[in-house]
């Protein structure tokens, strides 16, 4: 095991690390192309030293900064951190799937990705804009202005993605509530019901 790189969470600093994988083990999953084990050194919810091993993975029909956008989604990665992920892919892909042509449609400059990402954040497709933000940071021959611009709007396209899930968390937990509020309120008089039938068989209460 080799270091790579620095990576830093919300949380604290953060080390990865990158495992060698036999390639047949990146066959495992149907849809997953290609993949890489990452070793995560990172705090758990006590604030203790932890590490976890997760997979960097290239869904089928995708590329490397799809499965990079995902990464970086998935376990709250600074944004500067995405073109790490995609080398890290890359070469999982080169290893693992050297013939292999990815569905998606290729722009000619960084600039055209990040409209298309812009297309995709209106309708609220955050993982398909930071996939076409991630495929403009490794655009060669970007200059640090626009670097930094595309890092900018990638993470803002983060922080968009997370407060849509929060939004649509709280939805769900207000639904659940309601639906369990019926369902007390249904059985409640269900039982009244029960009871009173109960209570006239007996001649409790008269007819």
């Amino acid at each position: 095991m080799r270091r790579i790189a620095l990576l830093c969470l919300a949380l604290g600093l953060v080390s990865l690390a990158l495992t060698q994988e036999a390639p047949e083990q990146a066959q495992e999953e149907e849809d997953v192309v290609a993949k890489r084990e990452l070793n995560l050194n990172t705090r758990d919810s006590k604030g203790q030293p932890t590490t976890i091993s997760v997979h960097a993975k290239v869904p089928r029909g995708q590329d490397a900064a799809y499965g990079a956008a995902v990464f970086v989604f998935e376990y709250k990665l600074d944004a500067k951190q995405v073109v790490d992920i995609v080398g890290f892919l890359r070469q999982a892909l080169e290893e693992q799937a050297p013939d292999y042509e990815s569905d998606v449609e290729e722009l000619r400059t960084a600039g055209a990705y990040s409209k298309r990402a812009q297309e995709h954040s209106k309708e609220d497709r955050h993982m398909e804009a930071a996939a076409d933000l991630t495929r403009a940071l490794i655009r060669p021959g970007l200059d640090p202005q626009a670097k930094e611009r595309l890092e900018k709007q990638l993470a803002s396209t983060i922080k968009d993605h997370k407060k849509m899930l929060e939004e649509e968390a709280k939805a769900a937990k207000e639904a659940a509530e309601f639906e369990a509020r019926r369902r007390a309120e249904e059985d409640a008089e269900e039982e009244a019901r029960r009871r009173k039938e109960r209570d006239e068989e007996a001649g409790k209460v008269p007819k």
